[in-house]
């Protein structure tokens, strides 16, 4: 009988074991090269303090920090190539971005996180946002909170503006985070 009941707790250990293991590795990490495929686009040394993947292509952005939260900076593009990096010099950075927060509640308002900058006559925009979402009644999505993440690109002379939307299910961390660093100035 003995023998028995330790069979079964070592058949059980091994399962909790094997079950803590397997969820661990589906925790995208924010160290660079990590789980997490923005985080691909940090450097050695540095953090993702939020990202996400473009909804149509194999493209992602990450704002990145390095230990030592001196720095922040934008990344947009593959783990293979960096298409824009912002701002090029590190001292000073967290002043190169605006932090634009409203809402308090995922409700009918809204609630949301924007990190803006300019570049030239081109200002970017990278949108977090949540919304209630009340649907028709029928629609299986209805009385649920609807997520979405994209970067507003906004030609200043021309006023032309494009809006590239991202997966909201890749995102990892959160804009929020910057109100310490950012003051967020409300809409």
């Amino acid at each position: 009988m003995l023998d028995t009941i330790r069979g079964a707790v070592t058949s059980l250990a091994a399962v909790l074991v094997g079950a803590v293991l397997a969820s661990a590795a589906l925790v995208p990490t924010a160290a660079a090269g990590g789980g997490s495929r923005p985080a691909q686009l940090c450097k050695a040394g540095e953090t993702l303090l939020f990202g996400f993947e473009m909804a149509k292509s194999a493209k992602f952005v990450a704002f990145c920090t390095n230990k030592q939260d001196d720095y922040i900076v934008y990344r947009f593009g593959t783990s293979a190539k960096t298409e824009l990096e912002y701002p090029a010099e590190r001292k000073g950075s967290w002043k190169q971005f605006t932090h634009v927060h409203f809402g308090e509640e995922c409700d009918r308002k809204g609630k949301g996180d924007y990190l803006v900058f300019t570049i030239g006559e081109t200002a970017y925009s990278v949108r977090e946002r949540c919304f209630f979402n009340d649907r028709v009644a029928d629609d299986k999505n209805a009385d649920t909170d609807a997520y979405q993440v994209d970067i507003e690109i906004k030609n200043t002379k021309s006023g032309k503006t494009t809006v590239l939307m991202g997966d909201e299910q890749s995102r990892a961390g959160t804009l929020a985070l910057v109100d310490a660093r950012i003051p967020a100035r409300e809409l």
